[in-house]
């Protein structure tokens, strides 16, 4: 600056060449010095504007501010009405509204963990303190829910191998059926499944049942069958034996007739005959068993042996 005054001043007098470009040298690392603090302070200026303007709407988002009693004036619980005092749980629906992430909280990576919604009762809710907005808590005990097996989960990027009760124990007994459709599905599979063993032995049963049947009823006819065949062969050695009786009979009265005899051999033989025929008619009317049949049997031998006696005499 002092050698352009100089300049100014003194326009006769010869510069050299040297002293001219020092000159202008000096002047360029002036204005580019210049020029950068401009541009470093105009880039501060902006930081610090965008700093104040994100703290603004923080403060002004966030539920501490709201719920301030400096922003908002103090109201007693008896001037509130009852509507205002009980909080109302939203309907429950899956479309994807209450997963969204509040203000100012941090958004976890994967979405919520399937394992864990809806499995204990939300403290806040409790207290009436809860946002019901992101919670993945039960509000009441209808939509609390049993945990799905971790088995189900294990192709997930959640870690299943942490204890699914291990912030808060559930305060209402869960329902011994699950919920979940697989769940009551097994649960119905095993209902029909024993259904199913006890027809099946209870079929066995009535199968063992009928074979033995089938079995006493093949004996009980082939018995009935071999006493038909004994039946016949009695009652034809009967006939025989029949006969041979009707004809000694016959011989017997013949002989009585052509021989005189005294009036006590008529009567005995009379007595024999007359009984020889009461043991035959009563075989012809009657109908018994083997032990019958041996006893008539017995009867007419015993008969025919007295006749025997009788003539020898």
């Amino acid at each position: 600056m002092r050698l352009v005054a100089d300049l100014k001043l003194d326009t006769t007098r010869v510069i050299p060449s040297h002293y001219v470009f020092a000159t202008i040298t000096a002047l360029d690392s002036t204005v580019l010095h210049f020029a950068s603090l401009f541009f470093l302070l105009l880039l501060l200026s902006f930081c610090s504007l965008a700093i104040a303007m994100s703290f603004t709407a923080n403060s002004g988002n966030s539920p501490m501010s709201q719920m301030s009693p400096l922003s908002q004036p103090y109201t007693s619980p008896q001037m509130l009405p009852q509507s205002s005092l009980r909080p109302t749980a939203p309907p429950f629906t899956l479309s994807g509204t209450e997963d969204q992430p509040t203000a100012g909280a941090p958004i976890r990576k994967g979405g919520t963990d399937p394992t864990r919604y809806k499995t204990t009762i939300c403290r806040n809710w409790e207290m009436g303190s809860c946002s019901f907005k992101g919670c993945t808590f039960a509000h009441g005990e209808e939509e609390l829910r049993m945990p799905p097996r971790v088995e189900r989960y294990k192709s997930s990027g959640f870690d299943t191998r942490r204890s699914l009760t291990a912030e808060t124990p559930p305060l209402y007994p869960l329902n011994p059926l699950p919920h979940s459709g697989v769940g009551r599905i097994e649960h119905l599979l095993n209902m029909l499944y024993s259904e199913v063993l006890r027809e099946r032995n209870r079929f066995v049963a009535h199968e063992e049942a009928n074979q033995a049947l089938e079995a006493l009823l093949k004996k009980e006819q082939m018995q009935r069958e071999e006493t038909e065949v004994q039946l016949e062969a009695a009652r034809w050695k009967l006939e025989q034996l029949r006969t041979t009786v009707h004809e000694a009979s016959v011989e017997i009265n013949t002989l009585l007739a052509s021989s005189p005899a005294n009036e006590e051999l008529r009567d005995r033989v009379a007595m024999v005959t007359q009984k020889i025929a009461s043991v035959f008619s009563s075989e012809d009317t009657a109908v018994g068993g083997g032990r019958e049949d041996e006893e008539r049997v017995m009867k007419l031998l015993s008969s025919l042996q007295n006749c025997q006696s009788t003539e020898d005499m």
